[in-house]
């Protein structure tokens, strides 16, 4: 009888570690598999600074860097952490060099986005909305 007690206790002991594997372990990284999303706001005059705005899960870190239109220059902005609303934005400073179509890339463990947006005299004039690709 003490043997059958002592598995039965073993067993209970395996099944409430999984269940706090689960919780702790498998349910966060389920739940950060959820989409980033990626904004930028047109700026109305070339004084202004781009306004970016990014949504994804709640303090997920991520890396943001971007192209020049001609693919020779690279700006990175380094790693960044969404907040506890799963919100970060950021600004360019104004004074673009080149007027085109400049690419944000986000990057995390689980996905990559590219988010292309143009300048036109120093201000964004439109979103292209079929360059916003995520992959995972």
């Amino acid at each position: 009888m003490k043997k059958s007690q002592a598995k039965l206790g073993i067993t209970k002991l395996f099944v409430f570690i999984f269940f706090l594997l689960l919780l702790f372990v498998f349910l966060p990284g389920i739940y950060s598999i959820r989409n980033f999303s990626i904004t930028v706001k047109p700026c109305y005059k070339v004084s202004e600074p781009l306004e970016i705005h990014i949504q994804g899960p709640p303090k997920t870190f991520f890396t943001i860097k971007t192209y020049s239109p001609d693919k020779k220059t690279v700006y990175p902005f380094g790693k960044f952490q969404t907040s506890s609303q799963g919100t970060h934005s950021f600004y360019y400073p104004s004074g673009y060099s080149s007027t085109g179509v400049y690419n944000i890339f986000l990057e995390t463990n689980q996905q990559k986005i590219n988010k292309s947006f143009e300048i036109q005299g120093q201000c964004v004039s439109q979103e292209p909305p079929q360059n916003q690709e995520a992959t995972k």
